[in-house]
């Protein structure tokens, strides 16, 4: 297995931050927070992408990404396409609802297939970071049994 490393001291850092989230609320605030501290850090660029009021379609499965190289919708994602080959590191928040991810972060993952359908290298070298804030009781809390 290669390791990865990434000089954060390189102004040329591109960051692409996604906020999973249906609000505008604390996901957008720690995700736009983790890029301005980029930028202000490690002369970071960065680039943003809201899931709020964006028509982001299902997963079909239709494997129209693995014949033609394309998701078969034409939608917000493919803003969040064009991030992700922008972009040497991700960062994705999501806020936790019934005790895991936005139904949004779930299909932006799940969408996710026909970017790598159209080059299955395309996220090689990428590093990854996600954050997950909860406001209720069971918010991001798990427990372990053993």
């Amino acid at each position: 297995m290669d390791i990865v490393k990434l000089d954060l001291a390189k102004p040329e850092l591109k960051l692409f931050g996604i906020s999973a989230s249906p609000r505008i609320a604390a996901t957008d605030w720690i995700v736009r927070a983790g890029l301005r501290y980029a930028t202000d850090n490690w002369g970071a660029k960065t680039r943003y992408f809201s899931a709020h009021g964006k028509k982001i379609n299902f997963c079909i499965h239709c494997d129209h990404c693995i014949k033609e190289g394309e998701c078969i919708h034409n939608d917000a994602m493919n803003e969040v396409y064009s991030g992700f080959e922008w972009a040497d590191a991700i960062l994705i928040g999501t806020p936790v609802y019934q005790g895991t991810l936005s139904g949004q972060a779930k299909v932006i993952m799940d969408r996710m297939r026909a970017f790598v359908a159209s080059n299955p290298h395309a996220l090689r070298g990428k590093l990854g970071a996600a954050v997950a804030d909860g406001g209720d009781r069971i918010g991001a809390r798990y427990q372990v049994n053993t």
